[in-house]
């Protein structure tokens, strides 16, 4: 029989489409989309293969909320789980070690932190600032309150006794009136705070120098009332008195402008206190968010003053002293921002981002340096703001987050075409897949098979994958289906991905750490090796009462319920994996219904063959027209039938004929009944439409 036209599908990177795109198949995606994705990863280059599975690597906490992932300065990489009260620290196979912290559970899931060298600082409005120290020659972890010092006061509005004016004195030299040489009585200039008074004449009467520095004081307007100039002997004394001028804020100079041989001497004598409290206190609570960035420490979002971010002294992490007045001094940044807005993250990108519950800005020339003297030009990237104890991780060049509602990605990333952010949708056509996210994290990819992976947690427990190359132009989301409940998402600095999922028989659930791993088939997966060869595996308490799978020697055993800890299976083994197992499902969208521009047949349809290109694949079923599922048994098209499944695999092109039923919406479907490899490089349809 000669071959009937079909249409192709090479390439899936779209992954799966919401709904309201099933039938828009102008658009460019809808040819690299897919109208369900469970279990399966785009690859770059086209097609699709089954994820990698989760490794079991121990239970957690049951408390476990929270992962930080922590990168020593000595190389060492910790993925840190926080829980209620303790957060334990695990290296790559297990726990190594625990220390206590503060927090609740539901402060813990949505604290910040922030990591340098072998220090990681953590946030939470109600808590103060934490520090974890690691201690590499005894790895040894402790935790105690950041020693901030020098924390700047605030009026919060409350009456306050504890201001101090600051008092300046004026000494006049050389300014009388000589004969030899002749000179005249000295003229002088005032500058307070970079501010000149008019010409003063300085007289010998001491009272009159007063009463004039008075009066031109008095001309600037730059004081409140209540100051006061007074007497001190031979100076004049200025006490910076009165609500609205006590504090450290007032500097005054002088310079005399008719004589070379004259000075005006100035010199603070009583450093000056802004009357107020704290600006942080047990009372007030505790900042949000915090960043270590250019040699400083930035923590923001404070509990009673949430649109707000603070600067620490440069190369002094955690001293907060405002006496110094030059550019290297620590400050206080009150944004510009309408009531109810805070500061929810502030991130090192390629401008500093401050990102708040309602707006998004990045700080304008802040990659040469934040100085105390040029106050922070904060500009607009977008009006979504972020959704609070949901991390911003980096892609690309670009800040992912989650907006504030918690239901779409987005991304900022500066363009030098336009001098600014831009602000992104990065779920856009998975609109239907991100619910109240909770976590975020992103990994790197790892060899021209692969790409960036960013992790999404959902308020339900669920979890989503999403390829991502934007540069390319190409993003993808799908589920991820454990039968389980996700609750974190970090990625370490081993590039690895690790979750916090909760798991169990019943009610009987516990709390687990375990790392996406790739050619991994299984999940929860632990190995086993028998010596000598038998047909019990033990070990598996973890997955009492559940069904599970085991594949040894080559061969795949079950489904079959774990009992006291282990599982018997039909022949001895001597080495093998065993674990959950959820398959990977691909559903296609609907068949294209166009006939000629603006013209589409709508009828039901069959899809009648199929060709499937596979590599490297042991186990693959179908459904087509909304049919069940069957198994397609390989060894037809070149399986050995005495060497075990696992050990080959078929590459080349799988036909099956002769599907029947009708369907409004045509539709095939790519699955698996057991465990196995699976790799698909294209899909052809042939149809009856």
């Amino acid at each position: 029989m000669a071959g009937q036209p079909g249409r192709l599908q090479t390439t899936f990177n779209s992954l799966e489409l919401g709904p309201r795109l099933h039938e828009r198949s102008e658009i460019k995606y809808f040819q690299t989309g897919l109208a369900y994705a469970q279990n399966i990863e785009a690859l770059p280059q086209g097609g699709f293969s089954g994820r990698a599975g989760l490794r079991h690597v121990g239970q957690a906490l049951s408390t476990a909320t929270r992962l930080v992932d922590f990168r020593a300065n000595d190389g060492s990489v910790f993925d840190i789980a926080y829980g209620a009260g303790s957060a334990q620290v695990w290296g790559k196979t297990a726990l190594l070690s625990s220390f206590a912290h503060p927090y609740s559970e539901a402060q813990a899931k949505i604290m910040d932190f922030a990591q340098q060298l072998d220090t990681l600082v953590t946030f939470h409005e109600d808590v103060a600032p934490q520090r974890a120290l690691y201690n590499p020659g005894a790895g040894t972890w402790s935790n105690a309150d950041a020693p901030l010092t020098n924390i700047p006061n605030y009026d919060y509005g409350a009456e306050y006794t504890n201001g101090v004016a600051a008092v300046w004195e004026i000494q006049f030299e050389g300014m009388a009136e000589t004969q030899s040489p002749p000179s005249p009585w000295g003229i002088y200039v005032l500058t307070i705070n970079n501010v000149d008074t008019l010409s003063i004449r300085w007289t010998s009467t001491s009272s009159i120098n007063v009463s004039r520095v008075a009066t031109a004081i008095e001309q600037l307007g730059i004081l409140q009332p209540g100051y006061a100039v007074t007497q001190n002997g031979s100076w004049v004394r200025v006490t910076f008195s009165g609500a609205g001028n006590v504090g450290d804020d007032w500097a005054i100079s002088g310079r005399v402008i008719n004589k070379a041989d004259a000075a005006v001497v100035t010199s603070k004598v009583t450093p000056g206190v802004a009357p107020g409290e704290p600006i942080i206190s047990p009372g007030r609570g505790w900042p949000r968010t915090g960043v270590f960035y250019q040699q400083r420490l930035l923590m923001g979002g404070m509990k009673a003053l949430p649109a707000a971010w603070m600067a620490s002294l440069t190369g002094e992490y955690f001293n907060f002293t405002d006496k110094i007045k030059d550019a290297n001094g620590s400050f206080v940044v009150l944004l510009d921002a309408p009531g109810g807005e805070a500061v929810l993250r502030i991130v090192n990108n390629t401008f500093l981002l401050v990102l708040t519950s309602g707006t998004n800005y990045w700080v304008a020339g802040s990659q040469d340096g934040l100085s105390k003297t040029v106050p922070p030009k904060h500009v607009p990237a977008s009006d979504h703001g972020i959704a609070a104890g949901v991390p911003v991780v980096q892609n690309e060049g670009a800040a992912v987050y989650v907006h504030s509602s918690g239901d779409f990605v987005g991304e900022l990333r500066y363009t030098d075409v336009d001098g600014s952010y831009k602000a992104l949708d990065v779920s856009l056509l998975a609109y239907h897949l991100i619910s109240k996210a909770v976590d975020l994290a992103a990994r790197k990819k790892e060899d021209f098979q692969a790409a960036n992976l960013l992790a999404i947690v959902n308020g339900d427990g669920s979890l989503r994958l999403a390829l991502m190359l934007r540069e390319q132009d190409i993003t993808g989301f799908m589920r991820v289906e454990s039968g389980c409940r996700f609750l974190a998402v970090s990625c370490n600095g081993r590039n690895e991905l690790s979750v916090l999922a909760e798991r169990g028989n019943g009610t009987v659930k516990t709390r687990r750490l375990e790392r996406f791993e790739a050619g991994l088939l299984l999940d929860a997966a632990v190995d086993f090796t028998n010596a000598p060869a038998h047909e019990w595996v033990q070990g598996l308490a973890h997955l009492n009462g559940q069904e599970v799978w085991a594949l040894a020697d080559g061969h795949v055993f079950g489904p079959m319920t774990v009992k006291n800890a282990q599982v018997k299976l039909p022949v001895p083994v001597s080495k093998g994996t065993v674990g959950l197992w959820h398959p990977p499902v691909a559903t296609t969208l609907p068949m294209p219904r166009d006939r000629a521009e603006g013209v589409v047949v709508k009828r039901k349809g069959r899809i009648h063959t199929l060709h499937i290109d596979v590599e490297d694949t042991t186990s693959l079923a179908v459904a087509a027209n909304g049919g069940k599922v069957f198994d397609i048994d390989l060894a037809k098209f070149g399986h050995v039938t005495d060497t075990p499944e696992l050990e080959q695999g078929f590459t080349g092109t799988v036909r099956i004929s002769g599907l029947s039923g009708w369907s409004d919406l045509p539709q095939i479907t790519i699955t698996q009944l057991r465990p196995g490899r699976l790799t698909v490089r294209s899909i052809t349809i042939e149809a009856k439409l």
